[in-house]
């Protein structure tokens, strides 16, 4: 008898991990991953345009906007997405913690580049700043602003959504204490041994 064969979902993975959002987890995890992704392209723009019509005073944000598209979707890919759907896909309740740290990091960080701290993001203190003699890349920045709430309340919702699906699978935090303490107990049982 064979066994039927497992179909990979976006992105394609194959060789290195295999993924089934929809049958695992459902497809809002991917598409939190996707949004934050989109975001720092759209920060990026905003932030050439700030430095295409005020000059280099908007230097650090372009430099910013190009280590968060470098490194964000990468970054968003191993610490959220992948985490959350092998939470799901294993009912490991320590990866579901992990989750949890990682969409509350990623909540703050959405609300920082909404407020858009100066050498830091597009947002709405850049738009202020912006507003008095380029009102076109202020409304684009503003517009970053809106967005950047957007993926914060996003990834809220998907954590909050992770916490609903950690309860259906009967998953609790005392699991994670006895993992912690059973790997602790075996590794100095093994240390005392000599193992």
């Amino acid at each position: 008898m064979t066994t039927p064969a497992k179909l990979n979902n976006f992105p394609i993975c194959y060789p290195f991990l295999y993924h089934n959002i929809i049958g695992e987890c459902g497809n809002k995890i991917y598409l939190a991953f996707m949004n934050l992704a989109e975001f720092a392209i759209a920060n990026l723009a905003a932030c050439i345009a700030a430095i295409a019509v005020a000059g280099l005073d908007f230097l650090g944000i372009l430099v910013m906007s190009i280590v968060f598209v470098v490194f964000t979707p990468p970054a968003s890919f191993v610490l959220q997405y992948w985490v959350g759907y092998s939470a799901c896909a294993n009912k490991s309740t320590i990866r579901y913690i992990l989750c949890f740290v990682s969409y509350g990091a990623a909540v703050l960080f959405n609300i920082v580049m909404f407020i858009g701290i100066p050498d830091v993001s597009s947002g709405l203190i850049n738009g202020i700043k912006l507003v008095a003699n380029h009102k076109v890349v202020a409304i684009f920045h503003f517009i970053m602003a809106a967005l950047w709430l957007f993926n914060a309340v996003f990834a809220a919702i998907i954590l909050l959504l992770m916490v609903r699906h950690f309860r259906s699978d009967d998953c609790s935090v005392n699991e994670v204490k006895g993992s912690v303490t059973s790997f602790f107990t075996r590794r100095a049982i093994s240390n005392a041994v000599g193992i």
